[in-house]
């Protein structure tokens, strides 16, 4: 029969292997907190965070992650076990952590304001040890018996202060990891505004030019054969409105000579009609606008 020392050990190493294997972050941690409580057969495990409170920016914590014995109520839920002040009921804990001690013992010993925390939650003996990052404390990881009076003794909160500062380590490793996923995404943000920017202005020089140069341009639809853009010189030099080319794309050959529209292109041959810079399905090129004015029609 395995004793508590033999269960210790077999839980640490398991939990220590699935934190170092295990690649997604959130996921190795909580291996490593199932693998705990079935090892010592525990019936809650837990992990707090440390950090400022959202509306007072004194110290709270935060439940993070929780396993739960079989038929063991879960906490992680519990909006009473986020934001948590210590500067209520729980002030002794933030000054015993962050000096690297634990908080142990039988619930029914601890000071009366911590009882009125900790009983509605069936807890009836418990064992918390901080957890340090970098020298500080970042939170700690809680294992509690709701059902005996259990005695954690010297050997058993060494060992698993030794397993907090493991569990530190891949809770760095996952800030690390989500900080760069951050700093990707921020990256990116930038990117695409400054590629945006890039083609507003390249449209504003465009526009610019159009509208200045007495040439007709065009954007067209290689695929469709339908025009996209036509400058606004197009009414100037053709007479003719250029909205209607959106409809009718071959519009502007209305404006030639009944003589000599046998001998124009449209839009099905344009390519053997004026140069195009081709990009992204659409062609991009000049209307002819030296035609004899004297060959035109009203």
């Amino acid at each position: 029969m395995q004793t508590e020392t033999d269960r210790l050990l077999q839980g640490f190493a398991i939990a220590s292997t699935h934190l170092m294997t295990i690649q997604d972050g959130q996921a190795s941690v909580q291996a490593g907190l199932d693998a705990l409580g079935l090892a010592l057969e525990v019936d809650r495990v837990y992990i707090f965070e440390h950090h400022a409170h959202p509306q007072t920016g004194e110290w709270a914590a935060s439940q993070r992650w929780e396993w739960v014995n079989e038929g063991v109520t879960p906490q992680i839920d519990n909006p009473a076990l986020q934001d948590c002040p210590f500067a209520e009921e729980l002030s002794r804990w933030f000054s015993v952590l962050t000096q690297g001690q634990p908080i142990v013992g039988l619930i029914k010993d601890f000071p009366e304001n911590e009882q009125a925390v900790l009983a509605p939650q069936g807890i009836v003996s418990m064992l918390v040890v901080p957890i340090f990052i970098q020298d500080r404390c970042w939170g700690f990881i809680g294992f509690d018996d709701c059902h005996h009076e259990r005695v954690w003794n010297n050997s058993a909160q060494a060992a698993l202060q030794a397993m907090a500062g493991t569990l530190g380590s891949a809770i760095a490793r996952l800030r690390a990891e989500a900080n760069a996923q951050a700093l990707a995404a921020r990256l990116q943000e930038a990117e695409r505004k400054q590629a945006e920017a890039a083609l507003r202005e390249s449209e504003e020089k465009f526009r610019q030019l159009a509208e200045v140069v007495d040439a007709v341009f065009w954007i067209v639809h290689l695929n469709r054969a339908d025009r996209v853009y036509v400058s606004p010189a197009y009414e100037r030099i053709w007479g003719r409105p250029s909205t209607e080319l959106y409809v009718t794309p071959d519009d502007w050959v209305e404006s030639f000579h009944p003589d000599d529209k046998s001998r124009v292109p449209t839009m099905k041959n344009i390519g053997l009609f004026a140069p195009m810079v081709q990009c992204a399905g659409s062609g991009i090129g000049p209307f002819p606008s030296t035609m004899p004015r004297d060959r035109f029609t009203a």
